[in-house]
């Protein structure tokens, strides 16, 4: 499936929600977001400060490769 960055945001955006997370934007590269924990954000991309941050910066696309990742590894633990 060939998704768009906006489409991956989209999907990001989501998984937070029913995760407890929110996306937190980087200033530099544009369109760049974190995972972080922000307990009552919904799922919405943020500045909050401070943040707990979960993964590194990463384009939409990019943080689902990683989620799938972190997923996997999970499963192996």
């Amino acid at each position: 499936m060939n998704l768009t960055q906006k489409e991956a945001l989209r999907q990001l955006q989501s998984y937070c929600r029913a995760n407890g997370f929110s996306l937190n934007p980087s200033s530099l590269p544009k369109h760049t977001y974190a995972i972080i924990l922000a307990d009552g954000d919904n799922g919405e991309i943020t500045t909050r400060y401070p943040n707990k941050r979960i993964s590194g910066y990463y384009t939409p696309k990019e943080l689902l490769i990683w989620l799938d990742g972190y997923h996997t590894g999970l499963q192996g633990k």
